[in-house]
């Protein structure tokens, strides 16, 4: 699994702590509709519940710096963030869902299943 540091700006790959936003993402992989964002962002933002962004990070290879610098973002969504550097990584909006389906998110994975069928 591939990891991202924060701190190694310059590394070639695209670091949390930089955020990657809508305007400054590669077209690598397959974007995430504007809509299931929406949706994701509101079920994974939320901090109470387990299985929020933070899991979500962390099985992408963020550390606990990384996580730290997201929580600190007081404005903006950590959830945001995470998506941009998912779609950096061109995988499938399977592994996402995969990732939930061992957290039985289950409302995650309706999200997700809806976009990919």
């Amino acid at each position: 699994m591939k990891r991202f540091h924060i701190f190694m700006k310059g590394n070639g790959r695209y670091p949390f702590k930089y955020g990657v936003s809508l305007r400054q993402r590669p077209h690598k992989g397959k974007a995430i509709p504007q809509d299931v964002r929406m949706k994701l962002m509101k079920l994974l933002d939320i901090e109470s519940k387990p299985g929020n962004w933070r899991y979500l990070a962390e099985r992408l290879g963020a550390s606990y710096l990384d996580v730290q610098f997201l929580e600190s973002r007081n404005r903006e969504s950590p959830t945001q963030h995470v998506l941009n550097v998912f779609e950096t990584m061109n995988k499938p909006l399977t592994f996402l869902r995969d990732v939930f389906i061992d957290l039985d998110r289950h409302d995650v994975v309706t999200v997700l299943n809806d976009e990919i069928n």
